[in-house]
């Protein structure tokens, strides 16, 4: 992007701009030191983790071809995987126990290689009230 030294009058902003950069936290966009700046790193493969401590993965292929997407994340600690077609939200309650999970084309949930939830014949589903339903 390059360095602004005039405002959109040709005028001459570099004092200006030199004080603001003084008391600027971050003086570039290196991600390597984002974390010296309070923000963390994306750590989710396809996807992001929320404040809430939640996991949300999409993939746009799986959609297009009908074809599951694996997924591996670290929630409290614990590894949790499977597979989705579209979109898997995932959060899980400080217990270690899933307080919500929403996933298209599901058919397994893994904490720690030990199966959670499962269904017979792959769906999109979503957790209620502790109890696994289809999707509406």
């Amino acid at each position: 992007m390059g360095d602004a030294t005039q405002d959109f009058e040709a005028q001459d902003i570099r004092a200006r701009m030199d004080a603001i950069a003084a008391k600027a936290a971050a003086k570039t966009l290196d991600p390597e030191t984002l974390d010296q700046l309070g923000v963390w790193k994306n750590d989710v493969e396809k996807g992001c983790r929320l404040a809430d401590g939640s996991v949300v993965v999409s993939d746009l292929t799986s959609i297009e071809t009908d074809t599951p997407c694996a997924f591996r994340v670290e929630i409290g600690g614990r590894t949790w995987s499977g597979d989705f077609i579209g979109t898997m939200a995932l959060k899980v309650g400080s217990d270690g126990e899933v307080e919500k999970f929403a996933c298209g084309g599901f058919q397994a949930l893994q904490r720690e290689g030990q199966s959670v939830l499962s269904v017979d014949t792959r769906n999109d589903v979503v957790l209620c009230n502790g109890q696994l339903q289809e999707a509406q």
